[in-house]
């Protein structure tokens, strides 16, 4: 229950930088809070994630999610900005 409780919050922390809500996340948070959600996902069956981390706040991800019905999403992802 709490691991249930503490992934929920971590998709509502997410939720509310979506929706524009200043919160700071940095690129650790992020990328646990991405390996919840994929994990809670009945739909996906498969995933496998290569992360590199530029520093605390910025960091790219490169993986790939395999689906239910056999279909595959390879993803490239940015996270922060250099300033």
């Amino acid at each position: 229950m709490l691991a249930a409780k503490k992934g929920l919050d971590i998709r509502s922390r997410r939720l509310r930088i979506l929706s524009g809500v200043n919160i700071q996340m940095n690129f650790r948070e992020y990328y646990a809070s991405l390996q919840v959600m994929i994990r809670n996902c009945p739909f996906i069956t498969h995933w496998g994630t290569e992360l590199e981390e530029i520093d605390l706040q910025v960091g790219y991800l490169k993986g790939m999610l395999e689906f239910v019905d056999g279909s595959t999403l390879h993803h490239i992802q940015t996270f922060g900005e250099l300033k």
